[in-house]
């Protein structure tokens, strides 16, 4: 009965030993001792006054000074003005759960890991994005330098040459962030280097060598008349917005994509288009001329065609059935590179010439031919409009007549083992254009009327 009595006693007091450690461990509602954040010591105090605490730290490092450098740029300013903001509630809020997650004995485990040895919590610092984002951008108005690509350029007579690249800079954006982040927690930190990132450009000389871009494949050129001012600008903007585009193995290129929409705001005037079977003026008068002269260069190219639609009047600038009509959002020319290195169009319109280029590596072939085949020819009327505003008798060519076309356009490639490939690459219809005469005729309008 005794030893009962013993046993008993026992296991109160050990229950009582328990609870006491675990009310010890688990039940103070402070900051466990040993808890720092960024250096200053929060155990032993509450959430409330750990807050205020962190206030007062949190003023000094707003107000913290930071040169920051880099070349022979130094700027000097405040960590608060370029957007440090620090929440001290949530900082305290995070102290305060330290050594309160997982279960008991873990619990119990990580706070005394937490008084024998310490733990220094690096708190979620936050920036105001606007703030930071003014700040990076006047440092990179600063530093940054934006790369230059190398041109590839080609004279009519297939004469290439190019520029030099140049290698840009930006500020690495990451790595500053970082960097701050360190100088906020580490009060002697008082100056930082600016990183900088090189930007390779888009192409540079050596892959120039490398994907045969300096070779041509593909050449061809058109005129067109430079007293027709507008049409002449148009073709001028829309061949530059093609210039050196770099076309990589199994990429496709859409002329519309690039050249984008024929607009006045995007810089296009008026000039004659063609519109359900006659010229009319239209906003981007002459870019056919562009798309057509490229269709050309993909064909002496021996590249694959996507899409290709012909114009439903002859071209006066390229033959039959090697035409490429386009239209904004309505009608497109495409291709693919189906080459194993990348390809480069060249084209420059110049004094009346259009002179267009595919740069690359040829494939195991030699020369590409073209010939077109007229299957059909289709004969013009003559269309009269009496018009009273033309003197009497006079009839005066309004519209030239047209003739219209059933043409074949094959293409015959020539290969290094001796091989020779023959197809047909399209079949165009081209309508006859009517031609019209006005009539003058008597203005009966100025006659008495009679009773």
């Amino acid at each position: 009965m005794k030893q009962f009595k013993y046993l008993v006693w026992f296991i109160v007091l050990m229950l009582i030993s328990c609870l006491g450690f675990i009310y010890y461990n688990l039940g103070d509602q402070k900051i466990i001792v040993g808890v720092k954040v960024g250096g200053v010591s929060l155990g032993g105090l509450s959430v409330a006054a750990a807050e205020e605490l962190l206030k007062d730290k949190a003023e000094t490092l707003l107000n913290k000074s930071v040169e920051f450098y880099a070349e022979n740029y130094l700027l000097k300013t405040s960590l608060g003005k370029i957007g440090l903001r620090i929440d001290q509630k949530a900082i305290a809020a995070q102290a305060y759960l330290l050594g309160r997650s997982g279960s008991i004995w873990s619990r119990i485990t990580s706070r005394r890991m937490i008084r024998l040895k310490g733990q220094d919590l690096k708190p979620e610092l936050s920036f105001d994005e606007q703030v930071l984002n003014n700040f990076f951008g006047r440092l990179e108005h600063e530093l940054a330098i934006s790369p230059v690509r190398a041109i590839v350029t080609l004279t009519p007579q297939g004469k290439v040459s190019y520029t030099k690249e140049e290698i840009g800079r930006t500020i690495g954006r990451q790595e500053l962030l970082a960097r701050l982040r360190t100088a906020v927690v580490f009060e002697k930190i008082s100056r930082i280097e600016i990183p900088l990132q090189k930007i390779n450009p888009v192409l540079n000389v050596k892959e120039i060598h490398q994907w045969g871009l300096d070779n041509v494949l593909g050449i061809y050129t058109t005129s067109y008349n430079q007293n027709n001012v507008d049409r002449e600008h148009n073709i001028v903007n829309a061949s530059a917005a093609i210039d050196n585009v770099l076309i990589f193995p199994k990429q496709s290129f859409s002329f519309n994509s690039w050249v984008g929409p024929r607009l006045s705001l995007t810089g296009y005037r008026e000039a004659p288009i063609i519109y359900q079977g006659k010229l009319i003026p239209g906003v981007g008068g002459g870019v056919c001329q562009v798309s057509s002269t490229l269709y050309n260069v993909v064909l002496l190219a021996n590249l694959s065609v996507i899409k290709r639609i012909n114009h439903s009047l002859v071209s006066s600038y390229v033959p039959l059935a090697r035409d490429a009509a386009v239209a904004d959002g309505v009608v497109d020319f495409s291709f693919q590179n189906l080459n194993t290195e990348p390809i480069l169009i060249v084209a420059k319109a110049k004094r009346g010439q259009l002179t267009m280029a595919i740069m690359g590596k040829k494939d195991k072939w030699l020369r590409v031919e073209l010939e077109t085949v007229v299957l059909e020819e289709y004969s013009f009327g003559t269309k009269e409009i009496l018009d009273k505003t033309c003197p009497l008798g006079e009839r005066i060519k309004v519209q030239s007549g047209k003739l219209g076309y059933k043409a074949e356009l094959w293409r015959t490639v020539y290969f290094n083992n001796g091989e020779v490939k023959h197809e047909k690459v399209n079949t165009s219809i081209y309508k006859s254009q009517i031609e019209e005469y006005k009539i003058g005729v008597e203005n009966f309008e100025n006659e008495t009327p009679v009773n």
